[in-house]
């Protein structure tokens, strides 16, 4: 009986589970398996689902200290080295892109199917992705070679059809500025390059003489005004946040400094090229 009523009680745990995705936003996942990784965007304003898949030989970067990694060994070196919290933060630094849901396992090449969806979503949001994808355009572009070796192809790909529109509707008007306060060479245009590919508007890339650690963030004095945009950069770069009245409304400042880089590795990722 006891074992019945547990049964009984996943099921019902799977069944309404979800309910997290509203079928008009984008819906992100992030694969890491033993094939290699893919970035998923289910884009009902676009009417399509993106697929980018790396896998094989292709090299993948981990930050934090880890390295360059074929796409087949990301999942097995971030388990053995008890990393696998820096799976969101390979996406981002990879792809510019964040997940909603990363999801990892042995084999999720056949990840759309009914099984795998109305596990990892549950059944409510497994029954609105069909809906919503039936009419969906499905495009598949597969990275086999190193990514440093696809930027072009990258820069055009990712802002084009797996940028969450979220990031860019109503920030259209949004100019920001990626300061390199470190000694590290090309750290601001690394960063601006992901911060593009999420589908942000990069007007300034330039060395600063200003005096950070980590991260600062400086806007106009306004709390609310772009309030969603500053709360997600912070969260993402961890960043502190200065006041300057004289500085647009619509302008974001970003400096990364000496910190930043000693967090990131960052000369890990430049001394594979």
């Amino acid at each position: 009986m006891i074992i019945l009523v547990i049964g009984v009680l996943a099921g019902l745990a799977i069944i309404f589970r979800g309910g997290n995705w509203d079928g008009k936003k984008d819906s992100k996942i992030g694969i890491i398996d033993n094939n290699g990784l893919k970035i998923i965007n289910v884009s009902p304003s676009r009417k399509m689902t993106s697929v980018l898949s790396v896998k094989g030989q292709a090299e993948i970067w981990i930050p934090e200290g880890l390295g360059w990694y074929q796409a087949d060994k990301i999942k097995r070196v971030l388990i053995q080295e008890g990393k696998t919290n820096l799976a969101e933060k390979i996406f981002f630094y990879n792809f510019g892109f964040i997940p909603d849901n990363i999801w990892e396992g042995d084999n999720l090449e056949d990840w759309e199917n009914d099984r795998n969806l109305a596990t990892r979503l549950g059944v409510i949001d497994w029954l609105l992705f069909r809906r919503q994808t039936s009419a969906m355009v499905v495009n598949e572009i597969e990275v086999t070679n190193n990514l440093d070796d696809q930027l072009e192809l990258l820069s055009v790909t990712i802002p084009r059809d797996l940028a969450d529109m979220d990031w860019w509707e109503g920030n259209e008007d949004v100019r920001v500025g990626v300061f390199n306060a470190s000694q590290q060479n090309n750290l601001a245009q690394f960063i601006a390059t992901r911060i593009e590919w999420l589908g942000v508007n990069v007007t300034t890339i330039e060395n600063s003489d200003e005096v950070v650690n980590g991260c600062l963030m400086v806007t106009n004095n306004d709390d609310q005004n772009r309030l969603a945009i500053r709360l997600s950069f912070t969260e993402l770069f961890g960043c502190e946040e200065k006041f300057d009245t004289d500085m647009d409304v619509n302008e974001i400042n970003l400096y990364f400094g000496e910190g930043y880089v000693s967090m990131l590795k960052y000369s890990n990722y430049v001394r594979s090229f």
